[in-house]
């Protein structure tokens, strides 16, 4: 049985947004790139934040994570399972990309230690996946987007803290959130802005303060993007509120950045 194209799911994107929506959408759920061409793809590069629309370990993650929520009442092994499953042919679906390769072995390591009531120590699954990528694809190690996102990874898992508990939150949620938030991005960036450096000759003073700004909005842009890929296959008006709401979020997104990167001396290329 073959899987359906990426570009064949694109279209749907398209008859409910125009451009810069519609590409930010098909690169943040099913890795399309962005064209240069669009002015967008400068404000993102100033402000940092060109990761948002490369599909990456983010997006996988994320798509773990609501599987896991929505399968919860099939039991924690069951959920695991579907996971797994959901992994594996959202990998077909989009291709084996090195990062997105990374971040589903990860996971399903990290969800085959769940089925069996194994702990699973994030560095050293994070490791053995890049030993595993190494072994089957060596060439891949050698590159960039998988050393970015390899980066990111090991930034957060080392620097990053842990999940907040509840009691700790129940004085000032949104202030834990945003300093929770702050930190693992830093994390990220600690390790990924030398990379950066070394390979593009640039980087954005700004992308820390950037990432915090629009971090809150990106799990419901890729929640919209997917309904709004499943119900607008089915027909037209299904996907459509959906689609407006992902519009709503995309154009924040996109103020954001375009106030930000106008802002001097936040871009750096040397």
């Amino acid at each position: 049985m073959n899987l359906p194209s990426v570009h064949s799911f694109t279209s749907v994107f398209y008859t409910y947004m125009g451009e810069p929506y519609a590409a930010l959408l098909s690169g943040m759920v099913l890795g399309v790139d962005v064209p240069q061409s669009l002015d967008i793809y400068a404000y993102f590069k100033r402000t940092g934040l060109l990761h948002l629309v490369v599909l990456s370990g983010s997006n996988i993650n994320f798509l773990v994570a609501t599987c896991m929520r929505v399968c919860l009442v099939l039991g924690t092994r069951l959920s695991a399972i579907v996971s797994i499953t959901v992994v594996v042919l959202f990998i077909l679906f989009v291709g084996p990309e090195p990062p997105v390769v990374r971040a589903g072995l990860m996971a399903g390591s990290t969800l085959i230690a769940v089925v069996f009531n194994r702990q699973s120590i994030a560095l050293a699954t994070l490791l053995t996946t890049a030993v595993c990528i190494g072994v089957i694809k060596t060439d891949w190690l050698a590159t960039i987007s998988f050393q970015l996102s390899f980066g990111a990874s090991l930034g957060i898992i080392l620097w990053s803290p842990a999940a907040t508990t509840k009691k700790a939150v129940q004085g000032n949620r949104l202030l834990h959130y945003i300093k929770d938030d702050m930190r693992t991005t830093l994390a990220a960036q600690v390790v990924t802005t030398p990379l950066i450096m070394y390979y593009f000759r640039e980087i954005s003073l700004i992308a820390p303060l950037s990432n915090l700004a629009v971090s809150f909005v990106t799990g419901p842009i890729m929640i919209l993007g997917i309904v709004t890929l499943i119900l607008g296959k089915l027909h037209y008006w299904l996907g459509y509120i959906p689609a407006k709401l992902a519009v709503v979020c995309l154009y924040y997104v996109c103020e954001v950045t375009r106030i930000m990167s106008s802002l001097p001396h936040v871009f750096i290329k040397f």
